[in-house]
């Protein structure tokens, strides 16, 4: 099955060749679409943005790296 499309796919090559035999990046995503995507593209999502706003986004990725 396919992913499902998103703005990530351009990048996880980028992240793949940049990245390879290295730590994993964690993925902050937007929303569940892009969730999916990141997981699929052997990314950990580390937070999702609620509401799917930009300052959800924000909010989440503040999350994320207060949690470590």
């Amino acid at each position: 099955r396919r992913p499902p499309r998103s703005t990530l796919f351009p990048y996880t090559t980028l992240f793949r060749s940049r990245l390879a035999g290295g730590p994993r990046p964690l993925a902050v995503c937007i929303g569940p679409v892009t969730a999916e995507a990141a997981r699929r593209a052997g990314l950990e999502v580390a937070a999702e943005a609620a509401p799917h706003t930009e300052e959800g986004l924000v909010e989440a990725l503040v999350r994320a790296l207060a949690r470590g």
